[in-house]
C-alpha cells in the first residue's frame, strides 16, 4: 500500500464483508499515529467512523499489505 511506504509500520487492511474496512498497524508509536493521521486526512470523505483496539505484537510481519 503505497500509503505505507513513507512510515516505519508493518500491518495490513482489507474490506470486511460489512462494508466496514480493517486497519492494523504496528510500529513505534509515533510512526503509527503519524500513519493513521495521514490515512484520516486522506480518506477523510469516506470516513464515517473509527474504533481502536490495542492487539499483540507480530514479530514476524516484515511489511504493509493488501489483504484481498
Amino acid at each position: 500500500m503505497a500509503a505505507a511506504e513513507p512510515f516505519a509500520v508493518t500491518g495490513l487492511v482489507r474490506n470486511e464483508p460489512d462494508g466496514t474496512v480493517l486497519l492494523e498497524a504496528q510500529g513505534e508509536q509515533g510512526e503509527v499515529d503519524a500513519f493513521l493521521a495521514s490515512i484520516a486526512e486522506r480518506m477523510r470523505p469516506n470516513i464515517k467512523g473509527v474504533s481502536t483496539h490495542s492487539l499483540p505484537l507480530m514479530d514476524a510481519e516484515q511489511r504493509f499489505r493488501i489483504d484481498r
